[in-house]
């Protein structure tokens, strides 16, 4: 419930005042929700589970960039910070993000698969792009194919296998920084891991 405060109300709610950095904010926000668990838990268990974690992450992650972009550049310390695995897209990068924020939106037709292998065999920079050619794989393979999660024992399901790629592509990244203001970057991300 905690995680939905934040998606649904002022996610600095619980910081004081305005001056306060992304470790400063994700050791507060763990310490309510335990979110960080959450995403560094197995991601094909939590999905399995039923929960809608990935749609809280979303709500917080939409709050978040919202927050962000106010006129006001109360939160400065925030604002001025790159996100860092978003500043790593190549323009092919960028075309291919908003082609898929694009599709999602329109709730159509998703992209095909093989476009989304392309884009992960030329090389998306940032890993959570990759993350999110691997997650649309597994999405494709849910509603496209008639196919299910299945059982973590079983390794030889592809979504389960996609999910496990996406999440392994974001906790190499994360581990190779010295703190875990990737996870703050996570949240903040232009792409839509969250969708």
């Amino acid at each position: 419930l905690r995680m939905l405060s934040y998606g649904y109300s002022d996610p600095f709610q619980f910081n004081d005042g305005h001056d306060f950095s992304c470790l400063e904010w994700l050791d507060v926000f763990n310490s309510h929700t335990g979110a960080l668990d959450l995403l560094t838990s197995s991601w094909s268990a939590v999905l399995a589970g039923g929960w809608p974690v990935f749609r809280s992450f979303l709500h917080i992650s939409r709050k978040l960039k919202d927050r962000l972009t106010d006129e006001n550049n109360k939160y400065w310390r925030l604002t001025e910070r790159n996100n860092e695995c978003d500043v790593l897209d190549s323009k092919e990068d960028v075309e291919y993000r908003d082609l898929v924020k694009k599709t999602l939106r329109a709730g159509g037709q998703p992209l095909l698969a093989g476009m989304h292998i392309v884009e992960i065999a030329r090389g998306i920079a940032c890993p959570i792009g990759k993350a999110v050619a691997l997650l649309s794989l597994a999405l494709d393979m849910v509603r496209g194919r008639g196919m299910y999660q299945g059982s973590l024992k079983d390794p030889h399901n592809y979504v389960y296998i996609f999910i496990s790629t996406a999440q392994d592509a974001v906790t190499a990244w994360a581990k190779s920084k010295t703190n875990w203001s990737p996870y703050f970057d996570l949240l903040t991300t232009q792409w839509p891991i969250w969708q």
